[in-house]
């Protein structure tokens, strides 16, 4: 299932579930900085990952 959801751990984060993507599309986003425009003020990660 693909989806996002709120975050069971914390009210104040959404998840996404779905299927791990391979190859160049990973490659394109796999380890690159969130640009400043998407990111708040004093957040360690704005993005967290279940595995």
């Amino acid at each position: 299932m693909e989806r996002w959801q709120k975050s069971k751990a914390d009210e104040k984060r959404i998840e996404f579930i779905g299927k791990e993507v391979t190859g160049e599309i990973r490659d394109y986003f796999l380890n690159k900085r969130i640009p400043e425009a998407y990111r708040r003020k004093g957040m360690a990660s704005p993005v967290l990952y279940h595995g």
